[in-house]
C-alpha cells in the first residue's frame, strides 16, 4: 500500500494518499454537479452551497459513526477519549456514517430554502457516486482495505497479488483466507503460529532461531540456579539473561 503521497518542504507536512483521493473526488464531483445543474437550469451556487455542507456533514457523520463503532475497543479505555474523538489525523472514518451526515444537512438545506428535493437529489446523486470511487481508492492507497480473495477462476479475471509478509497477506492469514506451509510458520508469543517476518525466509533455520534457542537455555539454567539457591547472584543474572533473550525472541 502507500498511505503517504509525500511530503511538503519545509513546513514537513505528510500529505496522506486517503485525503489526497477524497479532496479529488470533492472538487471533481463538485463540479461536474454544478455543470450538470447549469444543463437543467437549476441554480448552480446553490449546489455548490450544498456541496461545501455535504463536506462539513459527511465528516462529522463518518467520525461520529466510527466512534460509536468502535468505542469500546478504541476509545474507551484512553485517558481522554474527548480529545480523540476530535483528532482525525490518525484516520477513523466510515462510509455510511458520511452519507446519512452529507443527506441530513442537505435535505435540511434544500427545505430551509424550499427548493426541489427530488431535482437536486438527481442531480448529486452521480457525484455521490463518483465521490465514494474516490473514496474507495483512498482507503486502498492507505491499506485498510483491499476486498476479498479472488478464487481460481477464468484467465481473464483480474485481481491484485500482495507481497509475502504484506500488511494484506498478513491479515488475510489471520482471518484464515490464506494458507502457508509449515516452513513459514512460527511460534508467536501469543502461542499462536504466525507467518515468518519477510526477511527471515531465505536465513538458515538454525540462524532464524538462534534467540529462542538462546532463551530456552536461559530458561534452564534458571530453573538450575533457583534450586541451588534462589538468592544467588548466579540466579538474578539467569532471570536477566531470560528478559533479554525473550525481547530479540519476539524480534526474530
Amino acid at each position: 500500500m502507500y498511505p503517504e503521497l509525500w511530503t511538503i518542504p519545509i513546513i514537513n507536512y505528510t500529505v496522506k494518499s486517503y485525503g489526497f483521493m477524497l479532496m479529488i473526488g470533492f472538487f471533481t464531483g463538485s463540479y461536474m454537479a454544478a455543470k450538470r445543474a447549469e444543463k437543467l437550469r437549476c441554480n448552480p451556487d446553490l449546489v455548490l452551497n450544498c456541496a461545501i455542507l455535504s463536506l462539513i456533514g459527511s465528516m462529522a457523520g463518518a467520525r461520529i459513526f466510527y466512534v460509536v463503532h468502535y468505542w469500546d475497543t478504541r476509545f474507551a479505555h484512553l485517558p481522554n477519549p474527548l480529545w480523540a474523538i476530535v483528532d482525525i489525523s490518525k484516520g477513523g472514518m466510515e462510509l455510511f456514517g458520511g452519507i446519512a451526515g452529507a443527506m441530513i444537512v442537505v435535505l435540511t438545506y434544500l427545505l430551509i430554502k424550499r427548493e426541489s428535493i427530488r431535482l437536486y437529489l438527481d442531480i448529486f446523486v452521480p457525484t455521490l457516486m463518483w465521490g465514494i470511487a474516490f473514496g474507495r481508492l483512498g482507503c486502498f492507497l492507505n491499506g485498510c482495505c483491499w476486498g476479498g480473495v479472488c478464487q481460481d477462476g477464468p484467465a481473464h479475471t483480474w485481481a491484485m497479488s500482495f507481497p509475502y509478509g504484506s500488511s494484506v497477506h498478513h491479515s488475510q492469514y489471520q482471518d484464515r483466507l490464506v494458507k502457508l506451509p509449515a516452513e513459514l510458520l512460527q511460534n508467536s508469543s501469543i502461542g499462536a503460529f504466525a507467518p515468518l517476518p519477510r526477511e527471515h525466509v531465505f536465513l538458515d533455520p538454525l540462524e532464524r532461531n538462534k534467540y529462542a534457542r538462546l532463551l530456552e537455555n536461559a530458561q534452564e539454567g534458571y530453573e538450575l540456579e533457583r534450586k541451588v539457591d534462589p538468592d544467588s547472584p548466579a540466579t538474578t543474572a539467569a532471570q536477566r539473561e531470560i528478559a533479554k533473550y525473550e525481547k530479540q525472541a519476539n524480534e526474530e
